[in-house]
């Protein structure tokens, strides 16, 4: 079985490295790579203003995952910005881990083609 980093060391390597996110999974630490998804869909999104996806880009070097991508998704919908099959399935998979699925689910009709 393999062991379990106290939390002092996983904070330490958060600070180190704040493009990973530890979780515990099975009882074992597993690190999960976010910003380099959220990255991409962010290049990808329809979002143009620079602030907004310099907003982004800050809550990726600041660890915050969950609120990037939240902070992206609510910018799509709220300015009914249109979005593909292929980058709302992206959403989705990415909402399984890091939440937003109800605004993810209202995102839908904005798919088109």
């Amino acid at each position: 079985m393999a062991s379990v980093a106290p939390a002092r060391d996983v904070w330490k390597d958060l600070r180190q490295d704040r493009f990973s996110l530890p979780i515990l999974a099975g009882g074992e630490m597993e690190t999960v790579e976010y910003a380099p998804e959220i990255e991409a869909l962010l290049e990808d999104s329809p979002i143009t203003a620079p602030s907004v996806a310099g907003d982004v880009r800050d809550f990726l070097a600041a660890g915050e995952f969950a609120l990037a991508f939240d902070t992206m998704c609510s910018w799509i919908y709220e300015d009914e910005l249109s979005i593909g099959e292929g980058y709302y399935e992206r959403l989705v998979r990415l909402s399984a881990d890091l939440g937003s699925r109800d605004l993810i689910t209202r995102m839908r009709e904005l798919v088109s083609g």
